[in-house]
């Protein structure tokens, strides 16, 4: 069921619904006018803006708590972001919001900064640090006060000395715009423990980032095939044994099998790839 309030489906938790906005999308490509113009650009808007987006290095934890998108599972996943990445891509395509093509910017942003190993990507970061839920992302009143212009951070975020995570803040916006000192708080969560790394290279799950990477190049017009190419190159050198896709590797070390997802997925990039170049 549709939230008309706050967005997305049904109550709480609130997950990302990628495949009902995939379908939307497609939908309003062929029917500006129809209502559900309305429910994909409000699910869009409303997700880029609140808790489940990480406003300053890019990228979407796993899901919120709440039925309004306040406070996430400050977990990351790979297959969320691939999936985001096609998302706002195609939100990007139908309804020529500038904010979506910067979304699928920053997506990309998180990928090469926070995920990449060589050609592919680890599988998530876990949601705690030391212990404590979100520990990394949350922010201390007087110390966003000490760094910012508190007045104009005011103007586009919600910030309050209460906070709204256990006494701290955890960033969201009240406006989908730009705060030019967002690269200054950035570097400062640099600087803290990060959370645990899950580094399984995961065949399926790469594959749908080189996919999102596709619809990033076909309808955001970045410079992002390489990369999916690169990738789908590199699982099919490192993650074929005895003819056989396998679903993932840590450390080097192979998985004996694979799943059906691992051939589906990849088909599917293999496909695009084939499309854009002729050439496998």
């Amino acid at each position: 069921v549709y939230d008309k309030y706050h967005g997305g489906f049904s109550g709480e938790p609130k997950f990302p619904p990628h495949n009902s906005l995939l379908f939307l999308a497609n939908f309003v490509n062929f029917d500006q006018t129809s209502e559900i113009k309305k429910i994909l650009e409000q699910t869009l808007d409303v997700m880029s803006m609140r808790g489940l987006h990480d406003h300053l290095q890019g990228g979407f934890y796993r899901y919120c708590t709440d039925s309004n998108w306040t406070i996430p599972h400050f977990e990351k996943m790979l297959y969320d972001q691939a999936m985001m990445l096609m998302v706002y891509s195609c939100g990007y395509k139908v309804l020529k919001k500038n904010e979506y093509k910067l979304i699928v910017e920053k997506i990309i942003k998180c990928l090469d900064e926070t995920f990449r190993n060589l050609d592919v990507f680890y599988s998530g970061h876990d949601a705690d640090t030391n212990h404590e839920e979100g520990l990394t992302y949350l922010w201390d009143y007087n110390e966003v006060k000490k760094n910012v212009n508190l007045e104009k951070f005011s103007e586009v975020y919600e910030i309050s000395k209460e906070g709204n995570f256990e006494g701290r803040n955890h960033l969201i916006k009240k406006k989908n715009e730009f705060f030019k000192d967002e690269e200054r708080l950035l570097e400062i969560r640099k600087k803290r423990v990060q959370p645990f790394v899950d580094k399984k290279i995961l065949t399926s799950w790469n594959a749908l980032v080189g996919i999102g990477l596709i619809y990033a190049y076909r309808y955001c017009d970045l410079d992002v095939f390489d990369k999916a190419e690169n990738l789908f190159r590199w699982i099919m050198k490192n993650h074929v044994k005895n003819k056989k896709l396998v679903h993932g590797s840590i450390d080097g070390i192979l998985q004996e099998y694979g799943f059906l997802e691992d051939y589906a997925s990849m088909l599917v990039l293999a496909t695009y790839i084939y499309e854009e170049t002729g050439l496998f």
